[in-house]
């Protein structure tokens, strides 16, 4: 195996490639190009993996925030809050319902002729738009026509002017 040692703060010319292709950096020698380049990449990497982990605790923190607003803005009795230089911030419930019983939901949908939303399959978004926009009565007990929904608790916020 060869070493090289390496300058990583030696200053690269782009050659112009294709747009297509990444261009390729020349210091003069194709090994330590390759080898900086190399290491680079792994840095960038490395970067990205803390940086995706941050983001994965931020999510988290943000969403256990948000359900905790939720709940506080309806303990109170409020439909919203305006809250200056931050925005309208508003309780929201998103349901994602899953088929559980198709034989149930079926019939549910042919009793109330709505077998144009029902193919061999249903997508998860038709499904979940229809459960939204429904007011069908047996919707309060999605059980009852073959669904399980799973209920999402968070707040929206719309900001200011």
């Amino acid at each position: 195996m060869l070493d090289y040692d390496i300058d990583l703060d030696e200053e690269w010319e782009t050659t112009p490639q294709a747009d297509n292709e990444a261009p390729i950096y020349t210091s003069g020698n194709p090994i330590a190009d390759m080898i900086n380049l190399g290491k680079t990449l792994a840095e960038c990497k490395a970067k990205k993996k803390v940086l995706e982990s941050q983001a994965t605790e931020l999510e988290n923190t943000i969403e256990s925030m948000s359900i905790i607003l939720h709940r506080m803005i309806r303990s109170s009795g409020l439909e919203n809050l305006n809250i200056s230089g931050v925005g309208l911030v508003s309780p929201t419930i998103k349901k994602y319902p899953k088929i559980v019983d198709q034989d149930a939901l079926k019939a549910f949908f042919k009793k109330h002729e709505l077998m144009d939303l029902m193919k061999l399959t249903i997508h998860p978004k038709t499904l979940k738009s229809w459960l939204e926009s429904s007011e069908l009565p047996e919707l309060s007990n999605p059980s009852s026509i073959g669904l399980s929904v799973y209920e999402k608790k968070s707040v929206s916020i719309r900001k200011g002017k």
